[in-house]
């Protein structure tokens, strides 16, 4: 499994779901896009790389409140590729399972509130791909 750190926006608010075991799980997907050199010679946004990041428990609930749509993110997880087929084409998805978010504060503020602690000692971290 590799390690990956990436940073960029939240292109929507995370969809807080439950698994039937109780694990609560969100979703939401993170834009990130490189900065080129134009013909010009200044600088602008290039192409754009969508990832899938699924947070799991404790973490779950935390995104769901805090991560809104046009957020600036860090996201610091395990990337897992995602087959899938579409129109007959197979193709790959980066998917992130998450083990930190946190806004970014390079244009951004932010007042943090700690969270209740959740004792999930009993549950295992599901896998996001199949």
């Amino acid at each position: 499994m590799t390690n990956i750190t990436i940073t960029g926006n939240a292109t929507s608010d995370p969809e807080l779901t439950f698994a039937q075991s109780g694990t609560a799980l969100a979703r939401f997907t993170v834009a990130v896009s490189k900065r080129e050199k134009q013909a010009d010679g200044s600088w602008g946004d290039g192409a754009s790389s969508f990832y899938r990041v699924t947070a799991f428990q404790g973490l779950a609930e935390n995104v769901a409140e805090s991560v809104k749509r046009g957020d600036r993110v860090t996201v610091v997880g395990r990337l897992e590729l995602r087959e899938y087929e579409h129109n007959g084409e197979k193709r790959l998805s980066p998917d992130v399972a998450a083990d930190e978010v946190a806004l970014s504060l390079r244009w951004a503020t932010a007042n943090a509130v700690k969270a209740q602690p959740v004792s999930y000692t009993h549950l295992t971290l599901p896998t996001i791909c199949s």
